[in-house]
């Protein structure tokens, strides 16, 4: 049986003028079908009486079986499945739809990095970076005790009023005693305390740089201020306390002696081969043997060593200073043992010393003695030189006059015939009163460099090969033009003589020649025009405006742009040549990831709002 319409839903249907015949067409056909079932009712009644009490329950079941014979347009039968290649596209088609919207997300990203003149790389830098080395400050944040030990050390510190949590400025223990202050003096004592730790973070920072640093002169310069410290220590000694002095120079001369008796400072003794058998498995006894060839080095140096050795590299000045210094050491530890045995009187005699060692210009004139020695002992090095050389010359002529006395009573020896260039000399007509070479050195390159137009030939040549190379090819006969028609080809055959063959029954040439036509380079010197299209620069030549560029105007002025440091400012040039990808060494570059997706989505909509 048909569905009843209901009067909403026909009205729905009308939205204009047009749908009005088709609703009452509808209706029409609804009424009809209504006035035909009641027949068919009526007469089914009248016809069959069944026995039974709900007759009208199976008359309408009798009904519908006979609509549904009489419609059998209705009946709906399974297809038959799809062909395995029919299905495999279809489901390739969905797919290749659902792929293309989720890729569709990442279009405006891949857009901006096909766009961007320099891409930094890897761009999850903030996120996940496992090869980070994390600083003392994020491994405080992060650190959880684990280990009994541990969990001691924290609670110990967390009870601990003088402990500062990573949040709060200062401890518990100090903010107690600020409060105890007046407002003036708690604002001097926080900004005394402010000062002290930023000092000792300077100082920290500084240590830290300092031992990473490798230069043998900035360890030289090291070990002369730490010798300085030394001497100033024994020098306050020797004023304050002379018998602790004396206990000093003797502790420092007893090392030194007996490093140099036990030689343990070197590598080939017998205790240090000993130890290197296990040094290996154990690194406490490695540590043990750097640290004794340590010691054994500053302590085996003899007076001037390390000097003689910096010579090399820093220049004369800093040797002055050296041996002047070892000057004051010498005098400061013999000044320290005498002080022993001499009376508190003969103290201030010393002390007097050691205040002229340290006087400028007992420095300045020690350093003039210095130059002054060292001038005589060059000089007399060079009279040594010369002396020598003038021996071994007197000592050779000699030797050559004999050789000559000999040489006259045998035959004359060979020489070489050698070619030298001829070198032309310039009449004294070019030179002038005043004695000026000027116009002389001119007519010298003028007669050198006469005949010797390398460049000009050399551009000749190569205009000559562009003439050659682009003159029209000879030949408009109908024979050269559809050659092997009409004749015989192949080995035995002269070309001369088939041209001469054909002539004689063509008559003439049926397409006349052109005449010659001047090139536009042929009266300008210096200059080369190719008149016809070369294939190397046709193929380098942009047919469409590149991508990055929308207008030509762009793009030429983009080309038309000089390269080098010559022709820009350095921002310009270090713009210029910078790399269109940029990465970081020994970083992983990961894949995009939807977390970076989201953020620059979020960060947008910020900057939206």
């Amino acid at each position: 049986m048909k569905e009843k319409i209901e009067f909403n839903d026909l009205l729905v249907n009308i939205k204009s003028t047009r749908n009005v015949n088709e609703v009452k067409r509808r209706l029409e056909r609804e009424e009809k079908h209504v006035e035909n079932q009641k027949q068919r009712w009526e007469e089914k009644k009248e016809i069959r009486r069944l026995p039974f009490e709900d007759n009208d329950e199976a008359l309408e079941l009798e009904i519908a079986v006979e609509e549904q014979k009489r419609y059998p347009l209705n009946k709906r039968v399974l297809d038959a499945p799809l062909h395995r290649q029919a299905l495999q596209r279809i489901e390739g088609k969905l797919a290749y739809r659902q792929t293309k919207n989720e890729l569709r997300e990442w279009q405006p990203i891949v857009d901006e990095l096909r766009v961007a003149e320099q891409i930094h790389f890897p761009q999850d830098e903030f996120l996940d970076n496992p090869l980070k080395v994390q600083s003392a400050e994020e491994r405080a944040k992060t650190f959880t005790p684990r280990t009994e030990f541990e969990q001691k050390i924290m609670e110990v510190l967390g009870k601990s009023k003088s402990n500062i949590k990573n949040d709060e400025e200062f401890s518990q223990a100090e903010k107690e005693i600020l409060k105890a202050m007046d407002v003036r003096e708690a604002r001097k004592k926080c900004q005394e305390m402010r000062k002290m730790r930023a000092l000792m973070s300077f100082h920290s920072a500084k240590l830290k740089r300092q031992s990473k640093i490798k230069s043998k002169q900035f360890h030289r310069i090291q070990k002369r201020q730490k010798r300085k410290d030394l001497i100033k220590e024994v020098e306050t000694l020797i004023v304050k306390d002379p018998k602790r002095a004396a206990e000093k120079v003797d502790e420092l001369e007893k090392d030194r002696a007996f490093e140099r008796a036990t030689l343990k400072h070197r590598g080939t003794n017998k205790w240090t081969k000993q130890i290197r058998k296990f040094a290996s498995r154990n690194p406490e006894l490695r540590k043990v043997i750097g640290e004794q060839l340590r010691l054994g080095k500053s302590l085996k140096e003899r007076h001037g060593a390390e000097e003689n050795e910096s010579d090399d590299e820093s220049g004369g000045e800093e040797g002055i200073e050296e041996n002047t210094e070892q000057i004051n050491q010498q005098k400061i530890i013999s000044a320290a043992v005498d002080k022993v045995f001499v009376s508190n009187n003969s103290s201030k005699e010393v002390i007097n010393l050691n205040v002229d060692s340290e006087n400028p210009f007992y420095r300045s004139a020690l350093q003039n003695i210095k130059r002054e020695r060292k001038i005589a002992e060059k000089r007399k090095q060079q009279r040594g030189i010369e002396e020598m050389k003038g021996e071994k010359s007197l000592k050779i002529q000699e030797e050559s006059k004999k050789e000559g006395e000999i040489g006259n009573k045998e035959e004359k020896p060979e020489f070489l015939d050698l070619n030298v260039k001829k070198i032309i000399q310039i009449p004294q007509e070019l030179m002038n009163e005043t004695g000026e070479i000027e116009d002389a050195q001119y007519a010298f390159l003028a007669e050198a460099y006469e005949e010797d137009d390398v460049l000009g030939n050399e551009f000749m040549t190569r205009k000559q090969r562009v003439e050659e190379e682009e003159k029209p090819k000879q030949g408009n006969s109908r024979y050269e033009l559809m050659r092997g028609w009409g004749s015989w080809t192949g080995p035995g055959i002269s070309e001369e003589k088939e041209t001469e063959r054909m002539d004689r029954i063509l008559g003439k040439e049926l397409i006349p020649k052109k005449k010659k036509q001047q090139r536009k380079d042929a009266k300008k010197r210096g200059l080369i025009i190719r008149e016809q299209v070369s294939e190397s620069i046709q193929k380098l030549q942009p047919r469409d405006v590149p991508f990055p560029f929308t207008r030509i105007q762009d793009f030429e002025a983009f080309v038309q742009q000089p390269l080098g440091k010559e022709w820009n400012t350095p921002i310009a040039h270090n713009q210029l040549i910078q790399p269109t990808v940029h990465t970081k060494a020994g970083r992983i570059i990961r894949p995009l990831d939807k977390k970076l997706k989201e953020e620059r989505k979020d960060f947008l909509e910020d900057i939206d709002e």
